[in-house]
């Protein structure tokens, strides 16, 4: 709950509650880099070679990796990380969280290095 203990004169309720709003920093940053990714997820799956995961905004700006058709990255099931990537993103999933993942450079298809949540 935001408390407002004096407010400028002239200024309404609402004006400074739509302007605490306009500071907040953006939830989803739609953006592919050359070796990362920063946005919720569209689609995810699982195969049994690995996590199958597609920016919900697709994947332009992505150039330092070779993404499979339909715009997947990869988490491979011999990953050491596997079982927490899975989790990390069926949470991300889940709460339509933003997330950040990092390419391998110069991978084929695009393999997820590390990922966090901005």
């Amino acid at each position: 709950m935001i408390t407002f203990k004096s407010r400028p004169s002239g200024v309404s309720m609402l004006k400074l509650v739509a302007l605490s709003f306009v500071a907040l920093p953006s939830q989803v940053a739609l953006a592919c880099a050359s070796s990362s990714c920063s946005d919720t997820i569209g689609v995810l799956y699982l195969t049994d070679a690995g996590i199958y995961v597609q920016p919900s905004h697709g994947l332009s700006g992505l150039t330092n990796c070779t993404p499979l058709s339909g715009g997947y990255l990869t988490v491979p099931k011999g990953d050491t990380n596997y079982a927490s990537y899975y989790a990390f993103l069926v949470t991300a999933r889940v709460m339509n969280q933003s997330i950040s993942l990092r390419l391998t450079d110069g991978s084929n298809p695009c393999t997820v290095t590390y990922m966090t949540m901005p």
